[in-house]
């Protein structure tokens, strides 16, 4: 059994003192021969309450609060700066360099197109069917195939006429 006080009245902070019995609370023993008897105690929730608000108050008491009021306001001050920096730095980004991006973007543009326009013409004039290319291929392969008739006439002509090399055409018709 364990004496505890209790607050009677919220208003007025009046307290009274409960005995109560608390299973695993330490044992004591009570020295009845004392006068006046000390009795077991436990603590109440308003006093472990109040032990902590103290506690939390200690802290709030040691936090710096003038320290960190003063080094919030040169943060701050910072922070405007690097904020109107910034806005200047984006003011002049619209200014200067926006304008030449969009410059550069319709050269590229315009760049591009005319190498489109360049392969189309390229492959027409290569491969379509009236390109100047395939015109003079059609001309060389049939110079080609005229030479290769004559060089087999050629070689026909010394197969069975192998002494012309040594005499002359014309000679072996006269004789």
């Amino acid at each position: 059994m364990r004496a505890q006080f209790h607050l009677g009245n919220i208003v007025t902070g009046q307290l009274y003192i409960a005995f109560d019995y608390f299973p695993h609370a330490p044992k004591v023993k009570v020295d009845w021969q004392k006068g006046p008897p000390q009795l077991p105690v436990m603590p109440s929730g308003l006093a472990e309450f109040q032990m902590k608000v103290t506690k939390i108050l200690g802290k709030i008491d040691k936090i710096p609060l003038e320290d960190i009021g003063k080094d919030t306001q040169k943060a701050m001050a910072s922070l405007d700066k690097t904020l109107k920096d910034t806005q200047k730095l984006l003011g002049r980004i619209d200014t200067e360099i926006v304008p030449e991006v969009k410059t550069a973007m319709e050269n590229l543009k315009r760049a591009v197109a005319a190498a489109e326009r360049v392969l189309v013409n390229t492959d027409k004039t290569l491969t379509g069917p009236d390109a100047p290319v395939n015109q003079e291929l059609r001309e060389a392969l049939q110079e080609i195939s005229r030479a290769a008739r004559a060089l087999k006439g050629f070689a026909e002509y010394m197969d069975s006429h192998p002494e012309a090399l040594i005499r002359e055409k014309a000679q072996e018709q006269g004789q």
